[in-house]
């Protein structure tokens, strides 16, 4: 009985140790990406890299609302060193096709600060 107990309790603690990874892709890395963790005041970078104009649009309007709000400037960067990166997701990234976006999510391992939006989906300007 006690080895099981054992047992069990290594496995439970190896379990909580593991962090869940974000999905990976070959998207260029952005450097500041760290800048998304940090209390305070955030300088974001933010890299626009769809082909979708009106996703653009809506996007740099959410962040222009969101600095309103949050202690946050932001300011688009084509470079590495940016902390946000808006991407058109490939299709296997989605597992549904009725899945409109994925985002990395900080604390997990390869986060670079990456928001897909999924091709597949015809999204209304209200919707982006």
């Amino acid at each position: 009985m006690r080895p099981m107990l054992l047992w069990l309790l290594v496995c439970v603690c190896v379990a909580e140790g593991e962090t869940v990874s974000n999905w990976t892709s070959d998207y260029p890395p952005c450097n500041r990406h760290s800048e998304l963790t940090r209390t305070g005041h955030l300088d974001l970078g933010v890299r626009v890299a769809t082909a979708n104009p009106s996703l653009a649009k809506e996007f740099r309007r959410a962040m222009d609302f969101w600095a309103s709000i949050l202690d946050l400037d932001w300011h688009e960067d084509d470079t590495e060193n940016c902390s946000i990166q808006l991407v058109d997701g490939e299709r296997e990234l989605f597992e549904s096709p009725t899945i409109a976006a994925r985002s990395h999510l900080p604390g997990r391992l390869h986060f670079q600060g990456w928001i897909a939006f999924n091709p597949a989906q015809t999204l209304s300007d209200i919707e982006l």
